[in-house]
């Protein structure tokens, strides 16, 4: 590179003579009395550097390295040069400001309790999310105690087949036939603990310390995935049996549709008499269960046990099975469940059982339409009821689970016709081991455990008595309450 020679050019100026210099010498500068030539300098020397640091990205100002745009700002000058480099640039045309994004209001919900809520009523226990995820028990394995009527063969022709010609399903509950007869179906022979003369017979008999049905348990073992309301009624005897069980009105028995569906959960503030409130969803969706139960098996029957003590006084009733089991809690606490066997399946050298439920399509907005996904994205459509049906698949696994029975089988029914809710037709079955729909469903049986448990022992250091165990409907606790004892004479709970 070759050196750069700067000249620099003095105006021949007539001026006075100047005074002797006081500068000391400077480099660069040979001595000289000539004040002109000194000025000069100085002028270009400065120049010079403010020309290399408006060059450089970043100079050091006050011992601390600052960028260009703040060492400009600095000396008040930024602006203007902003400003022409602007104006130097083409003007590009103007484009709208794209607008923010709205956030979508939450909407909130207030639900009614199940019971309305005494104020004088003592809260004996409260138990929230935050407090029962870190429980757990893993209990021995049960010990079956007595078993009681007999259930159909599973057609195993239904399984893991997607029909492109559904089976037609009428879902009027006038129409439920038992399968082989022309009986109308009974499904309510038994409904409640204290109404089961096989589980007054076990109290009386000191089976266990504990008693309750599998339908009150499960909602029990899952009340951190339940969103609607729903109560339990307990007693406490005055031999320290504790019993549970349902109100006269209770929705325990009642299936949920999206419950778990944040964006699709069925809107509350629809009409009552609407196809589309959540109360006329759960009545069909029952309706749909029965009806796929009933299609699903066939004779010949396979006995459980003798006939149950209710079976005689329920002509036509459904073909279900009932299983006596027993779990230990504590040294001295023993559970008597009541669970259900809805059919039974022949293997090569065993008999194997089932429980049989239906996941129903009222809306193919929200799962993408059972006709044209489950033939080729299955999985999805799978994904999609584990995410906004958590809770009644979590009961159902679990109820499986407690019965014994080593295969869930769970059909895929949609309407005929959207804008009716009585006829139906059923697409597909999916058959699982029951473990393995637990395991889909991301469901810690210990932690259920766990979770009934902890109740148990708080009944256990209380008083004789009945209380309600409520599932609040704004938040996610439970609580136990103590009764009044105005309220234990209500017929709601008699």
């Amino acid at each position: 590179m070759e050196a750069t020679h700067t000249t620099i050019t003095q105006e021949s100026e007539v001026c006075p003579p100047p005074p002797k210099s006081m500068f000391s010498r400077i480099p660069g500068l040979d001595p000289t009395d000539d004040i002109g030539k000194l000025t000069h300098f100085i002028d270009f020397a400065q120049k010079v550097s403010k020309y290399e640091e408006e060059d450089s990205d970043f100079a050091l100002v006050e011992n601390k390295l600052q960028s260009k745009s703040k060492v400009l700002s600095r000396r008040g000058i930024f602006q203007n040069k902003a400003v022409a480099q602007k104006a130097r640039q083409p003007t590009a045309p103007q484009q709208k400001s794209a607008q923010p994004q709205q956030r979508v209001p939450v909407k909130r919900i207030f639900r009614e309790f199940s019971v309305p809520i005494k104020g004088e009523w003592p809260v004996v226990a409260e138990l929230g999310k935050q407090n029962v995820d870190k429980l757990s028990y893993d209990p021995p394995a049960p010990i079956d105690i007595s078993q009681y009527s007999s259930v159909f063969q599973y057609n195993k022709n239904l399984d893991n087949s997607y029909r492109k010609n559904p089976i037609k399903l009428n879902t009027d509950e006038d129409s439920f036939i038992v399968p082989g007869s022309e009986a109308p179906a009974n499904f309510t022979n038994v409904s409640t603990t204290s109404a089961d003369p096989v589980m007054r017979e076990l109290i009386e008999n000191n089976a266990g310390q504990v008693f309750i049905t599998d339908v009150i348990l499960a909602a029990i073992m899952t009340m951190t995935r339940s969103v609607y309301p729903w109560d339990v009624l307990i007693t406490k005897k005055s031999d320290g049996k504790v019993i549970f069980d349902k109100s006269n009105d209770s929705a325990l028995e009642k299936i949920t549709a999206n419950e778990n569906a944040a964006e699709n959960m069925p809107d509350e503030d629809e009409p009552e008499d609407s196809p589309k409130h959540p109360k006329k969803l759960m009545d069909e969706a029952l309706r749909v269960n029965r009806a796929f139960f009933l299609a699903s098996v066939r004779p010949p029957p396979s006995s459980l046990g003798s006939d149950h003590p209710t079976d005689a006084e329920t002509p036509g009733h459904a073909p279900i099975a009932y299983k006596y089991r027993k779990w230990k809690l504590y040294d001295d606490t023993e559970v008597v469940v009541r669970t259900e066997i809805d059919a039974y399946i022949r293997e090569e050298s065993k008999i194997s059982y089932a429980k049989v439920f239906a996941v129903n399509e009222y809306d193919s907005k929200i799962t993408g339409g059972y006709r044209s996904q489950l033939e080729s994205h299955r999985g999805q459509v799978l994904g999609t009821e584990y995410k906004n049906n958590s809770c009644k698949l979590s009961k159902w696994a679990i109820r499986g689970l407690l019965s014994g029975a080593e295969y869930v089988k769970l059909g895929f029914i949609s309407r005929e016709n959207f804008s009716r809710t009585r006829n139906h037709e059923l697409f597909y079955v999916h058959s699982f081991r029951t473990p393995e729909l637990a395991g889909h469903l991301n469901l810690n049986y210990q932690n259920c455990w766990g979770v009934f448990r902890s109740i148990v022992d708080t009944l256990k250091q209380s008083p004789e008595g009945k209380y309600l165990l409520i599932r609040d409907p704004n938040k996610l606790v439970v609580r136990i309450y103590s009764m009044t004892e105005q309220e234990k004479e209500e017929e709601k709970f008699n």
